[in-house]
């Protein structure tokens, strides 16, 4: 079950880890407290960069294809890169 993963962006802190469920409803009320797009796509960026894997798993539970999780991962990449 995706809800008890958690991701590793506190590993080696004493606070503990966030399951990704907890991720996926603060990302989502971000958005819908009216984060643009701008700030969204930095979130995603600065995510992809620390835990890639963790990013991976949580483009998937949001339903997205594993071929379109990666297209956004690559296109994250390349943009960060300019």
């Amino acid at each position: 079950m995706r809800e008890n993963r958690t991701h590793g962006l506190m590993r080696g802190s004493r606070v503990k880890p966030v399951p990704y469920s907890t991720l996926l409803c603060l990302l989502c009320s971000q958005h819908a407290a009216g984060t643009d797009d701008a700030a969204m796509k930095k979130l995603h960026m600065e995510f992809e960069r620390q835990e890639p894997a963790a990013h991976h798993v949580f483009l998937l539970s949001l339903g997205i294809s594993e071929k379109e999780a990666r297209l956004i991962r690559e296109w994250l990449s390349a943009t960060a890169e300019l």
